[in-house]
């Protein structure tokens, strides 16, 4: 009885001396960990609040440099688009872009022929849809039908939709299914076209400008074709303009992009503006006298 006494005492005085060593050891090491918790949250801090005012200084940079490229922009496209008639095809849904572009090609001074914008329809055909459109589309596969109509609606846009003739009643049929509107005017033949993409919802408008793009190698004659798009959109047409084999613009919301267009549709190719798909910020050129 006196064994399992001593052990059972030895036990506890082991077990006190460990509990008293722990509440010594905390009360020791405890305000020290403390300090040095505070000291590493300090240091974070400072180092947060470095990055934040480097940030704002950044900022305040670019915006610098965008208010120098708004104020130099019209000198420098001034003349680039003299004589060039153009039409604009709003992919997307952005009509700002389309503004932006519209201003762009403005300034150079080119002039806007039409505004053609892609209604929600026009990728989504009713089956009375393309009953109506049977003559214009042709085949009675959806697929072969959209790339058909597509095909003659850009064909009708750079032939000239004069009245009576079969480009007008093309443009006049698709219109009156609610697939496009007009804004301009169509009567003469166009060689130089402005596709506006970009959209809020993720796969559109890819998903029609493929067959769209695809139309312009029905086109007789020389055209000319730029793509382009905000600088921030929820689903990018860039790619399927790249895929195409056309220069890409894409930032035409910002100076940068708007200093581009022109000389885009002068002929000099490539994909221009801020994004990971493009080549460079500027075509070499811009610095140049205006051409013809």
């Amino acid at each position: 009885m006196l064994d399992a006494r001593y052990h059972l005492f030895y036990l506890i005085a082991i077990f006190l001396m460990l509990s008293f060593g722990i509440l010594i050891g905390a009360s020791y090491y405890g305000p020290v960990q403390v300090r040095q918790q505070r000291k590493a949250f300090d240091s974070l801090l400072v180092q947060t609040n470095t990055v934040v005012q480097e940030r704002r200084e950044v900022q305040g940079r670019l915006d610098k440099d965008e208010s120098a490229l708004a104020a130099l922009r019209p000198a420098v496209v001034r003349g680039r688009l003299t004589g060039k008639r153009i039409i604009l095809v709003q992919t997307g849904d952005y009509a700002d872009a389309t503004e932006a572009a519209n201003t762009a090609i403005g300034d150079a001074g080119g002039v806007v022929g039409a505004i053609v914008t892609l209604t929600p329809k026009w990728g989504l055909l009713l089956p009375r849809q393309r009953r109506a459109l049977q003559s214009i589309a042709g085949s009675a596969d959806p697929a072969e039908q959209d790339k058909a109509l597509s095909a003659a609606l850009i064909l009708a846009l750079a032939s000239g939709g004069a009245s009576g003739s079969v480009s007008a009643s093309t443009i006049q049929d698709i219109q009156e299914q609610g697939l496009i509107t007009v804004s301009g005017e169509l009567s003469d033949p166009c060689g130089f076209f402005v596709i506006v993409g970009g959209s809020r919802e993720d796969g559109v408008p890819t998903a029609v400008e493929g067959p769209l793009l695809e139309g312009f190698k029905a086109v007789p004659g020389p055209v000319t074709v730029v793509g382009c798009e905000p600088y921030t959109v929820a689903a990018s047409s860039i790619p399927t303009f790249q895929a195409a084999g056309i220069s890409t613009v894409d930032c035409i919301d910002l100076p940068l992009g708007q200093i581009a267009l022109p000389f885009a549709l002068r002929g000099d190719f490539g994909d221009y503006g801020l994004k990971l798909t493009a080549h460079q910020q500027l075509p070499s050129t811009s610095g140049g006298s205006p051409g013809p």
